[in-house]
């Protein structure tokens, strides 16, 4: 049986990216919907999401940090000094150790950096967390002024609480030494402070503006499958979400498509599969997401399109040319591109 709906996925649409959709809309007087959208139509490269593309790639479009035009070069020097002496000291208060017994790991440049190399604090942290398979917090400021200071409080209680599974750093994005994680995340102009969760994968999991709850922050986490799908959405790529497992029917048979779509040249790069095994109970929640039975009994393929919709789903066999024609109809909808 084969289906075709239109789903949007709500942890991926509202938390991921509407919670930093505020930093698109402050960039451009474009509507973050027509940011967001990915040509659909075959192609050779993926179409980067704004605001949310993960690390490695640069936001489009995004604009670098710049040292005000007052600062000579000698100022700007002392000033970023002293911003690193000030992060120093604002980290003091998380080194207390969390529930589980570990201490928070905040990420400074010099840990990750190669002789010779210039990298901010940020930079270093994404790379830092991602080697060590944790979850990255990342607490962006301008001025040390009181709903700083309160939104820096609750960050440092919830770092406490998850140092078992998380890193953290602080960005003051005033520092010409932040330039890269400011463009990678088009965070020049966001409401402040802001605080952004990126999981293993490099995929933004939650984003905060100005004001958030300890709670918000913890429950930032999740599952493998969603983990993955996320970061290949905000990559622009399409992704196939393959839900089978050893006790499923006509495995087989739906990889076939999925196979042929993924190899064919028109969509190899810009096409990510990703495998979720009904029976794991982490997986629970995203499969709810999607409208899957966790329960099924056959193999169900999802096409899910950027920035988070379920475009078909089909039961048991799959046929790229079928999940070609369900594209085009997206996009000739206005669904895409």
């Amino acid at each position: 049986m084969k289906g075709k709906w239109i789903v949007p996925l709500v942890l991926i649409a509202v938390i991921a990216v509407g919670a930093v959709a505020l930093v698109a809309c402050s960039r451009s007087q474009r509507p973050l919907s027509n940011q967001a959208k990915t040509e659909v139509a075959p192609s050779s490269e993926p179409t980067p999401v704004t605001v949310t593309a993960g690390p490695g790639e640069n936001v489009a479009g995004s604009e670098s940090a710049e040292t005000p035009p007052s600062a000579s070069p000698a100022a700007a020097a002392a000033a970023a000094k002293q911003d690193e002496k000030t992060d120093e000291a604002a980290v003091s208060e998380p080194s207390a150790q969390s529930e589980s017994g570990n201490k928070p790991s905040e990420v400074s440049a010099s840990s990750v950096s190669a002789p010779g190399e210039a990298a901010g604090r940020g930079a270093a942290a994404i790379q830092k967390a991602a080697a060590a398979d944790k979850y990255l917090f990342i607490f962006f400021y301008k001025a040390d002024d009181e709903q700083t200071q309160a939104m820096r409080k609750v960050f440092d209680a919830a770092v406490r609480k998850v140092a078992d599974r998380a890193q953290y750093v602080v960005v003051d994005v005033t520092n010409p030494s932040e330039k890269q994680i400011i463009a990678k995340f088009g965070v020049d102009r966001a409401p402040m402070p802001l605080a952004l969760v990126l999981a293993p994968t490099g995929a933004v999991t939650a984003g905060f503006p100005m004001k958030f709850e300890e709670s918000q922050l913890t429950g930032a986490f999740v599952s493998q499958g969603l983990a993955k799908s996320l970061k290949a959405l905000q990559d622009g790529k399409l992704v196939l979400l393959c839900v089978q497992s050893g006790n499923t029917k006509s495995n087989d048979v739906a990889m076939q498509g999925v196979n042929a779509f993924k190899t064919d040249a028109r969509y190899a790069m810009s096409t990510e599969v990703v495998k979720i095994d009904p029976t794991d109970d982490r997986e629970l929640k995203f499969l709810t997401q999607v409208q899957i039975d966790p329960k099924t009994s056959e193999a169900v393929t999802a096409l899910v399109v950027p920035p988070g919709s379920v475009a078909a789903k089909y039961n048991g066999a799959t046929d790229k040319d079928v999940m070609i024609a369900a594209l085009a109809a997206l996009k000739a909808g206005g669904g895409g591109g």
